[in-house]
């Protein structure tokens, strides 16, 4: 057997571009989040490279491809410096986590063709001792019984939902649709939409990634003003944000809740069903249901509060006029009559003010956090929404319907 090459077992986390072919959808704090296609039914993986040991470590789950409701988890270790071309090759994993508890998984591994690394698929159990919060634990990779690697799993919870999300969210393309599609459902580059969106910072309007998406050109524009013309600044397809930069000047800029509390009103102002509602915006009222979405997302609110296509990327606010998420989703209802034989009623949900405030943070912006937690009347919380709340025009393929279930 050729001996295993012993590395250094110091691992510091360092950005860097996935070996294989992936497209990068989102960064989560150290990881990077790649889907595609070449792997089952289309696959996303969570990435890192550890500076110092130079490993790079992948956690990835693919949609089997004869049944696409069924999905696998695997992991993928490499590095340059490592000789694996012998025949046996013992590998396990030893998860610590925040307390100092440790949990050992032996792994039945395939060698890449190169030597330089291997490839597992694992059970969900390990996947989720694997998924630790902020500087909350590591893990140590023994390969023929030599540690090779003591590696922080800083964020891999939040990075392994984000891996969830992206294959939830992605379809890769097929054969036989290819060859099936009609002429009438090509992409129509002239098609017009509209959303919603709100300044987060002078020069800056935050709505969702899905209403910008595929868009060829963009407006924003206040009611009573002429529309001025919009780019995008930054995209986080996983958590549906979109940061847009803009020259119309702004009344005012949104102030942040991040402690939104189960039951409290919750208030929408947005431009459903343009242009058949008011063009002067729409405002409603509801509550917050749950303090998560649908299979306990925590980046999501449940909210009563109703809310129409057009209303996406839009404010929700509490009875002090500060915004405690963004307007993203309804419930699918025909989706839920299929499957449950009932029709769902106000279930919409919201994106968390603290996953916004991180994202605009993460891009040099400094958001304002309400000080002020005084109740207002509804109506000052909608004058105070109308002054930083805008209508996102699109000319293009945007604003898809976003729904859940």
């Amino acid at each position: 057997m050729k001996k295993f090459l012993l590395i250094t077992t110091a691992c510091v986390a360092l950005f860097a571009t996935p070996a294989f072919a992936a497209e990068k959808v989102a960064e989560v704090g150290p990881w990077l989040i790649g889907k595609e296609e070449g792997l089952g039914a289309g696959a996303c993986f969570a990435h890192i490279s550890y500076k110092q040991s130079g490993t790079r470590f992948y956690i990835g789950q693919a949609r089997d491809p004869n049944n696409h409701d069924v999905t696998a988890w695997s992991l993928v270790f490499r590095n340059d410096k490592w000789n694996l071309l012998a025949k046996d090759v013992e590998a396990s994993i030893e998860i610590v986590d925040a307390n100092n508890k440790h949990k050992k998984w032996n792994l039945t591994v395939t060698m890449e063709k190169e030597g330089h690394g291997f490839f597992v698929w694992v059970k969900k159990e390990l996947i989720d001792s694997m998924a630790l919060d902020k500087n909350g634990g590591r893990f140590k990779l023994i390969v023929n019984k030599h540690e090779v690697g003591n590696c922080s799993l800083d964020q891999s919870a939040a990075a392994i939902r984000a891996v969830v999300n992206c294959l939830q969210n992605y379809s890769p393309p097929t054969k036989e649709a290819k060859s099936d599609a009609k002429p009438e459902e090509k992409k129509d580059e002239n098609k017009e939409s509209s959303g919603t969106g709100f300044f987060v910072a002078p020069g800056f309007v935050l709505t969702n990634h899905h209403v910008i998406d595929e868009c060829r050109s963009m407006w924003v524009k206040y009611p009573q003003y002429r529309k001025v013309e919009a780019y995008v600044n930054s995209r986080d397809a996983t958590n549906d944000l979109a940061l847009l930069s803009t020259k119309l000047p702004n009344d005012d800029v949104a102030k942040f809740s991040l402690g939104p509390r189960l039951g409290e009103s919750a208030y929408a102002f947005g431009f459903p069903l343009a242009p058949f509602l008011s063009k002067e915006g729409n405002f409603t009222i509801g509550n917050v249901s749950a303090l998560t979405g649908g299979n306990d997302d925590s980046r999501y609110l449940q909210i009563s509060t109703p809310i129409q296509q057009g209303n996406s990327g839009g404010p929700l606010l509490n009875d002090a006029g500060a915004v405690i998420g963004v307007t993203s989703e309804k419930l699918n209802a025909a989706r839920m009559q299929d499957y449950y034989g009932d029709i769902p009623q106000n279930v919409n949900f919201a994106i968390q003010s603290a996953i916004v405030v991180n994202f605009l943070t993460s891009k040099g912006l400094t958001p304002k956090i309400a000080t002020d937690q005084a109740r207002l009347e509804p109506f000052y919380i909608a004058d105070a929404a109308k002054k930083f709340t805008v209508q996102v025009l699109c000319i293009g393929e945007g604003h898809k319907k976003a729904a859940a279930g």
